[in-house]
C-alpha cells in the first residue's frame, strides 16, 4: 500500500515536470531561419537549365537579405551596404544550409520558382561581427542644429547662437528637428540665453565644432534658410516668394562633413513675413528627411571603421572585483561593439573599447553607470582616450 501511494507520488511528480519542462524548452534560442522566397531570372536562348539556377540564386539571395533585416536596423544594413554586400550577400552559400524548389514556372522570357530555404542565423551573425557590425539596436548620435534664418526684407539673418530673440532662427530648426526625431535621431535643445561673443551666422568648423561641445553634441548641422522673391503668380496683392534651406553637418569630434542638402519650396501670401514662414516650413519639410536619412548612412557607415577608444581606469588595486564589474557592465552597455582589455597593472588598466561615438559621448554614458560598492570620477577626455578612477564608497 504504502509502495503504491509511493509510485502514485513519483508519476505525479513526472506528469509535473512533463508539463514544466516544455515551456522551458519549446523557446531555444533560434538558430535557423524558414524563409518561403520567389525567384526570378530571364531566359536567355532557351537555356532553361541556366535560367532555373540563376532563379535558384536570386531566391538563396532574397532569403539572406531578408533574416538580415530581422538581425539589424535598416540604417545600419544601409551605412554598411558594401561591406554586407562583398561579404554576405555574395556568398549566399555560407548561409543556406539547404532549400527545396517548390514550385517553378517560366513565362516568355522570365522564369520564376518558389523555394523553401533555411538559413543559418549563426553563421550570419558570426559574418556580421567578423564585419565589425554591431548586432542589435544602433545608438543614433545627439544633433545641435544651427540653422540660420533671414526673411524676405529682413536686415539680416536671425540666430539663437547670437544673443538674439528665442525664436530667431526656429523656423526650419522645428521642421528638421521633427525629421531627425522620426529618424531615431537625438536632437539637442540649444541653449537659447547663450551669448555667441560675437559669432557669425555663418558658422566655421571650428565654430560650430565648439558649440556641439558646449551642448554635448556629436554632430552639428550648419546652414541658412533665405527666402527671395518670385515671380507673381496669382495677381492681385498675393506674391510668391521662394525660400531656400541649405545644410551641412559636421562629425563634431574632428569636422569631417557627413552630409549636405540643400532644397527649396514656393509660397505665396499677402505679407512678406507670412510668405517668409510657410516658405521657410515647406523647403525644410522637403530637406528634412533626405538629411536624416544621409545622415544615418554616414554615421553608421564612419561608426563602423572607428578607431577604439582607449579607456584608462585607475584605483584598482585591492578593489579588483570593482573592476571586474565595470567592465562587465561597459561590456553589455549600449553602443559598445567590442571591448578589449589591453593591460593590467597593480592599480590600473587599460581598456581599448570601439563605440558608435566619440570619446566624449562614452565617457558621457559611463558616467550614468550606477554601482553599489563605488563610483566613477572622470578625469580626462581626448580624442581618443578616457581616463578614469573608481572610487570606493
Amino acid at each position: 500500500m504504502q509502495m503504491a501511494m509511493g509510485l502514485k507520488r513519483w508519476m505525479a511528480m513526472l506528469a509535473v515536470m512533463m508539463v514544466a519542462l516544455p515551456s522551458a524548452w519549446a523557446q531555444p534560442a533560434k538558430s535557423e531561419n524558414l524563409v518561403y522566397v520567389v525567384g526570378t531570372s530571364q531566359i536567355r536562348n532557351g537555356d532553361m537549365s541556366t535560367a532555373r539556377q540563376e532563379a535558384i540564386e536570386d531566391g538563396l539571395v532574397t532569403a539572406v537579405s531578408q533574416t538580415l533585416t530581422e538581425l539589424l536596423p535598416s540604417e545600419s544594413i544601409a551605412g554598411n551596404f558594401q561591406v554586407l554586400n562583398e561579404s554576405i550577400l555574395s556568398r549566399t552559400e555560407k548561409f543556406v544550409r539547404d532549400y527545396q524548389v517548390m514550385a517553378e514556372s517560366p513565362l516568355g522570357d522570365t522564369y520564376r520558382l518558389m523555394a523553401r530555404t533555411t538559413v543559418s542565423i549563426d553563421r550570419l551573425e558570426g559574418a556580421i561581427k567578423a564585419a565589425g557590425i554591431r548586432l542589435g539596436k544602433a545608438r543614433y548620435p545627439r544633433v545641435l542644429l544651427c540653422i540660420a534664418e533671414k526673411g524676405f526684407g529682413d536686415d539680416g539673418p536671425s540666430y539663437w547662437w547670437g544673443g538674439q530673440p528665442a525664436l530667431g532662427g526656429r523656423i526650419a530648426a522645428s521642421a528638421l528637428t521633427k525629421a531627425l526625431i522620426d529618424a531615431g535621431f537625438k536632437v539637442v535643445q540649444p541653449d537659447t540665453g547663450f551669448a555667441g561673443a560675437g559669432l557669425p551666422a555663418e558658422l566655421s568648423v571650428e565654430q560650430a565644432q565648439a558649440l556641439a561641445k558646449r551642448h554635448g553634441a556629436e554632430v552639428v548641422v550648419v546652414g541658412l534658410a533665405v527666402v527671395e522673391a518670385a515671380a507673381n503668380t496669382m495677381g492681385g496683392d498675393v506674391r510668391s516668394y521662394r525660400a531656400t534651406v541649405s545644410t551641412r553637418a559636421y562629425r563634431a569630434s574632428d569636422g569631417r562633413v557627413l552630409t549636405e542638402i540643400r532644397d527649396s519650396a514656393l509660397s505665396a501670401a499677402e505679407d512678406p513675413e507670412t510668405g517668409s514662414r510657410e516658405g521657410i516650413e515647406n523647403a525644410a519639410a522637403l530637406a528634412g528627411p533626405p538629411l536624416s536619412d544621409q545622415l544615418a548612412k554616414a554615421w553608421f557607415r564612419q561608426g563602423a571603421g572607428s578607431a577604439p577608444i582607449t579607456l584608462r581606469v585607475q584605483g584598482i588595486g585591492g578593489h579588483i572585483a570593482d573592476f571586474v564589474k565595470f567592465r562587465g557592465a561597459l561590456g553589455t552597455m549600449s553602443g559598445v561593439d567590442a571591448l578589449q582589455l589591453k593591460e593590467m597593472m597593480t592599480d590600473s588598466a587599460a581598456l581599448a573599447v570601439r563605440y558608435q561615438g566619440n570619446a566624449r559621448a562614452l565617457a558621457d554614458a559611463v558616467l550614468l553607470l550606477n554601482f553599489d560598492t563605488f563610483g566613477i570620477d572622470i578625469e580626462l577626455v581626448g580624442a581618443d582616450e578616457i581616463r578614469l578612477r573608481l572610487v570606493p564608497r
